[in-house]
């Protein structure tokens, strides 16, 4: 079994372009390249108080978050094709409009015979599946978002250690691809390459983010950082990356939630598809 997440939603607030996390007294801003194959880049979570600088709303800020590259898409057309009948077992769920229609859509995750599956069908009568490959042996889980709220929806496959990015484009489940053409994924604290997954605002909308934060640090403070992550079909690269520092226990809420997996109110726990091995 995968362990208790916290509910908390994530709380961002931002500053003339600057992400920063509310209760956060110290971040700064620097880009961040793909330099890891398939995954998103986990930047150094030191930090130091030379290095930091204050970028709350009160006191304004000096830094400029990266371009945004991505591109709305024009108008959706509602999936009418692919549906599957969930296999006996399965887990469903309502999940967001994936295709544009205006009407909830289903979600579901089956285990047949060792094999994960996941699906999608639409409320217009259409649908896909995908494999879920993971050795891991814990709770395996599907939550869907439309990170950017651009009407592209994503599909995050957390099994407990990583989680994989998806992307539901012409009533297809398909990976998400980084610059080097590998499956992007996330860190949930076993791997360098983060800890968890969050949706956080800027002046310039809503982007996914891979949220880092050590496992060891000073019992008064905890270092993070929160990589943008630009979206487009399924296509997905690093942007701006902020660093910053926590002090429990009033940070001990925003803490928790560099941990979990994330999108503006909707939770892995709360609104994920979960299978239990």
């Amino acid at each position: 079994m995968v362990k208790n997440r916290t509910l908390t939603p994530l709380i961002v607030a931002v500053a003339l372009g600057a992400v920063v996390l509310t209760g956060c007294s110290k971040s700064s801003d620097s880009s961040a390249p793909d330099t890891t194959a398939g995954s998103t880049t986990a930047p150094s979570s030191t930090t130091t108080k030379a290095e930091t600088t204050s970028t709350t709303a009160a006191k304004g800020s000096t830094t400029t978050a990266a371009p945004d590259t991505t591109t709305t898409p024009s108008k959706v057309t509602p999936c009418t094709t692919g549906a599957t009948t969930p296999p006996a077992g399965a887990v469903t769920k309502s999940i967001i409009d994936v295709d544009g229609d205006g009407k909830t859509d289903t979600g579901w995750i089956a285990d047949v015979n060792g094999t994960v599956t996941v699906g999608i069908n639409t409320a217009a009568g259409g649908g896909a599946t995908a494999p879920f490959q993971s050795a891991s042996p814990v709770q395996r889980s599907m939550l869907v978002i439309d990170a950017q709220e651009d009407g592209q929806a994503q599909v995050l496959l957390d099994d407990g250690r990583l989680v994989q990015l998806d992307a539901f484009v012409g009533c297809k489940i398909v990976p998400m691809t980084n610059p080097q053409g590998q499956h992007y994924t996330f860190g949930l604290g076993f791997t360098d390459v983060g800890t968890g997954v969050g949706c956080p605002e800027s002046d310039a909308g809503r982007h996914l983010a891979g949220l880092n934060a050590p496992a060891e640090h000073p019992a008064n403070s905890v270092p993070y950082s929160v990589t943008i992550v630009k979206v487009n079909g399924t296509k997905a690269s690093n942007g701006t990356v902020t660093k910053g520092t926590y002090t429990p226990p009033g940070d001990d809420a925003a803490i928790s939630l560099l941990s979990e997996v994330t999108c503006g109110d909707q939770t892995i726990a709360a609104d994920g598809v979960s299978l239990e091995n």
